[in-house]
């Protein structure tokens, strides 16, 4: 059971009363950890809690734009395939009637159901191997049993080498550490292997950690966070013995045998993440849960371990249990975040969400906007993170935004929430330049360091249509794209929105509003070419007063035909196509001066184009 170290008078009330506060949730701390710091969000920075409300979006906008959030908590996110995977009891996401898992794609802002979803909460995501896994409270996918833990194979859910034990056992973490997938929970046996709450997964089959955790006293323990440490397993939940020895709600697995770590913790212990601090070579894990008491330390809620022995947190002390701790690199900082219950942090409302980073050597912290809230009563809090298109993306069970923002009647909880104006620019992006000239938008942008044209995503959008735009590097970091899209021609206000692409996950690094005046069509025209002189491509424009056919070549000094760009009908208005110095069969042409026509009705138009090698 749970241990608690010199309860001292009212100690055995404390350890109860602190229990049925958790068993108020299910017993279920999933971090969605960002761990490699490839990703960045918005500075960090102390702010006022009312005014700086324009760092929240609220359930990701209206209803008409896939917003409103999630009808019940989500507990557990991951960025898989370029979308957003979160989990929890939700049955609903924006719009869209989901089972307990759904996707969100933030370049056009939309929910979408992954397959039959689950007859029970998700408490875990994770990707391993390049394939996404589920675990949770669940043994059905629509009609297919699925016990504790799934595999999605593109179309549907699929079982992990039969799960745990249906109905009574469940999964409650998912983590890689290394080349092997970690479980953890309540289980004791998955996959037909013999295991006492926590096993890995090579791929094909399960494997044991040696005895496993345990309660001694009931036969009830769970896993609920499994992470590293100097190559190690640090598994963290509510237990007393690891490996048939006394370990008190935390304990490490160095690959053969289980360690108590030097102490024991007096309740639940609810994630562990390892701590970087800048300019020291020790390594240093922060520990969160619900305890006072760890390791012989009096501390509330969250506590350090280094060097092999504990220390006291230096930073203000939570006003409650504290869910789970993500860390991410920042602007070369590596931050960590504090998710939980708690509403203060010493004196001051943190709404949930704290920041930590070192500067100096010194341990700081700081609050994220107003935070987030709701009624006592629903015992509110956030649960999990995930970093996602350069976002701060926070989950839980919350129904505000802020220490004093009042939920509007009749709407549907939130359950989930992104962090970041949206509108900064990232180290990566040195300047950007997105500008009307007449009835067409042209965006210039360099960077700090390399990168390619097709790592790039610029998309356009007025109202809920959206379109892509064509990327072309000008020089080496200078890249540019033009956008003709008839809907200019009216004008209005449209939006512009850049991403870059990092192993797989689209990062924003800006978006800007453009204001367009309605232009009128002027007679049929073969534009200028940019850039001109150009390599490796270059745009060819021509703008329509009204629809009809056409045909735009490419020749060469002696009127040879070397590559047709467009024939067919055309609308009414500006188009774009690219040429990229190749014949029609593919062949890089030499460098020299080339010649565009433009056949419509009526006539011809020519121009010049001068490629560069």
């Amino acid at each position: 059971m749970i241990r608690l170290q010199n309860p001292g008078p009212g100690g055995e009330l404390l350890r109860f009363a602190l229990a049925a506060l958790i068993l108020l949730q299910p017993l279920v701390i999933d971090s969605a950890l960002a761990r490699d710091g490839r990703y960045q969000v918005p500075d960090a920075v102390p702010t006022d809690p009312i005014t700086d409300r324009e760092t929240w979006w609220d359930g990701f906008g209206p209803s008409a734009q896939g917003g409103l959030g999630l009808n019940d908590s989500g507990w557990a996110a991951v960025v898989f395939e370029g979308k957003l995977i979160v989990g929890g009891r939700f049955t609903q996401a924006g719009d869209l009637p989901v089972s307990r898992i759904a996707a969100f794609d933030g370049l056009s802002e939309t929910w979408s159901a992954l397959g039959d979803g689950f007859t029970g909460p998700v408490m875990a995501l994770a990707v391993y191997q390049d394939e996404l896994y589920a675990g949770g409270f669940f043994n059905y996918s629509g009609a297919t049993p699925i016990a504790g833990i799934a595999r999605w194979d593109g179309a549907q859910w699929q079982p992990v080498a039969g799960g745990v034990t249906p109905i009574v056992d469940y999964v409650l973490e998912l983590e890689v550490v290394g080349d092997q997938l970690y479980v953890g929970g309540n289980f004791d046996q998955i996959g037909g292997v013999a295991a006492n709450n926590i096993a890995r997964w090579d791929g094909e089959q399960f494997h044991a950690l040696g005895q496993g955790v345990e309660n001694s006293a009931i036969d009830w323990a769970e896993v609920y966070d499994i992470g590293e440490l100097g190559g190690d397993v640090i598994a963290s939940g509510w237990f007393d013995t690891a490996g048939g020895a006394p370990a008190g709600n935390i304990a490490l697995w160095d690959g053969a045998a289980w360690n108590d770590m030097g102490g024991f913790a007096d309740n639940y212990v609810f994630d562990s993440e390892p701590l970087f601090p800048d300019g020291r070579e020790d390594e240093e894990l922060l520990v969160a849960g619900c305890f006072y008491n760890i390791g012989g330390l009096i501390t509330q809620y969250v506590a350090l371990f280094g060097l092999g022995s504990w220390l006291p947190f230096t930073v203000l002390l939570m006003s409650a249990p504290i869910f789970a701790a993500m860390s991410f690199m920042h602007l070369g900082v590596r931050q960590t975040l504090l998710m939980g219950h708690f509403l203060h942090a010493g004196a001051f409302y943190a709404g949930f969400l704290m920041m930590l980073f070192y500067v100096a050597g010194v341990l700081n912290h700081a609050f994220l906007g107003p935070g987030l809230g709701g009624p006592a009563a629903l015992f509110p809090g956030v649960f999990a993170a995930a970093i996602y298109m350069g976002f701060l993306f926070v989950l839980g069970e919350f129904t505000q935004i802020g220490e004093y923002t009042e939920r509007a009647p009749g709407t549907p909880s939130l359950n989930i929430a992104r962090y970041g104006a949206g509108d900064y620019t990232p180290v990566l992006l040195s300047f950007l330049e997105i500008g009307a000239e007449g009835s067409t938008v042209r965006a210039r942008w360099e960077l700090t360091e390399d990168s390619d044209a097709a790592r790039f995503h610029l998309v356009g959008s007025q109202g809920e249509e959206s379109w892509e735009l064509p990327v072309m590097e000008t020089a080496p970091g200078s890249f540019e794209a033009l956008d003709t899209h008839e809907a200019l021609l009216a004008g209005g206000e449209f939006g512009y929105r850049l991403y870059h692409e990092e192993d797989g996950d689209w990062q924003l690094l800006r978006s800007e509003s453009v204001l367009v005046e309605a232009q009128t069509p002027g007679p049929a025209a073969l534009l200028p070419a940019y850039p001109n002189p150009f390599n490796p491509k270059t745009f060819v424009s021509f703008e329509l007063p009204e629809a009809q056919r056409v045909r735009l070549g490419v020749y060469d000094g002696r009127g040879r035909l070397l590559r047709v760009l467009a024939d067919g009908e055309h609308t009414r208005g500006r188009h774009s196509v690219t040429w990229d110095g190749r014949d029609e069969a593919g062949r890089d042409l030499p460098a020299g001066v080339y010649f565009t026509r433009l056949e419509l009705r009526g006539g011809s138009e020519s121009g010049k184009l001068v490629l560069l090698r």
